[in-house]
C-alpha cells in the first residue's frame, strides 16, 4: 500500500487507501488531527462507504466495475 490518503491515492472517497477495500481513519490517516473524537467521527462517516464497497464486491466479485 503506497498511501493512506484517499485523495492522494486518486480515490473517490477521502478515507479510501491505495489498497482496494482498505479504509483508514483516525491517527493512521494523513493529515489526522490526532483526536479520539475526530477518529470516531471519521469512522461513522466511512462506515457507509465500507458497506457500499462490500455490496459492490458481492455484485461484482471479479472487480471489473470497481
Amino acid at each position: 500500500m503506497d498511501t493512506i490518503d484517499g485523495a492522494a491515492a486518486g480515490r473517490d472517497h477521502p478515507y479510501e487507501t491505495s489498497g482496494d477495500g482498505i479504509f483508514a481513519v483516525g491517527d493512521v490517516r494523513a493529515q489526522s488531527v490526532k483526536r479520539v473524537a475526530s477518529a470516531v467521527g471519521e469512522g461513522s462517516v466511512v462506515i457507509s462507504r465500507v458497506w457500499n464497497y462490500v455490496e459492490d464486491v458481492k455484485r461484482d466479485p471479479g472487480g471489473k466495475d470497481r
